[in-house]
């Protein structure tokens, strides 16, 4: 890491993996190299939000084809903890 004007930059190679992993998962907001430097808090709020989205759905497709009122349970817990 490198400073610019007394800040740390981020590896560029650490931004990149960044972009290629996270990115498969969040297409919104995009993970531009300015953003990850230094995320303001709605650029992080948006990531948050847009994994949380994903794993709900995902949740959701399990008990469609699992159909155990068990596991709904356990679903509907989890989600209402990520309230």
């Amino acid at each position: 890491m490198g400073d610019k004007g007394g800040e740390k930059q981020v590896d560029a190679k650490v931004l990149k993996k960044t972009q290629d992993t996270l990115g498969r998962i969040v297409k919104k907001p995009p993970l531009t190299d300015k953003l990850l430097q230094k995320p303001p808090f709605r650029f992080l709020h948006d990531i948050v939000t847009s994994v949380r989205t994903l794993i709900i759905s995902i949740s959701l497709d399990c008990n469609r084809h699992q159909g155990s009122t068990r596991v709904q349970a356990a679903n509907l817990y989890s989600y209402r903890l990520m309230e």
